[in-house]
């Protein structure tokens, strides 16, 4: 699954997501037993509304890091990476989802 919405680590490395698109991830694990997101990954700091990914949760999700994507610019300087990691992530993937805005 391919989507836009970031994904935080803290220094422990554990994941952290918006509240919101926690629970709706979740309802994909009902029909999903295994899978692979690659969203943009940023350092967690002060940001509010984060849930960390329960320990249960982390076993069923393998994220694939993309660079950030704050701003036309940024997503621009990122894109060839992005590219390549999707092209990578899609050609071990047996069926592919993405959600862009």
């Amino acid at each position: 699954m391919v989507v836009p919405m970031p994904y935080y680590l803290d220094d422990a490395g554990r994941v952290w997501l918006e509240r919101l698109w926690y629970h709706d991830l979740k309802r994909h694990f009902g029909y999903l037993p295994r899978l692979r997101l690659a969203a943009p990954q940023l350092v967690k700091q002060n940001e509010a509304d984060l849930v960390p990914l329960s320990d249960d949760d982390a076993k069923r999700v393998r994220f694939v890091p993309l660079p950030p994507q704050r701003s036309k610019a940024e997503f621009l300087r990122g894109l060839p990476r992005t590219l390549g990691t999707l092209w990578r992530a899609v050609g071990e993937a047996t069926c592919t989802h993405a959600r862009w805005q």
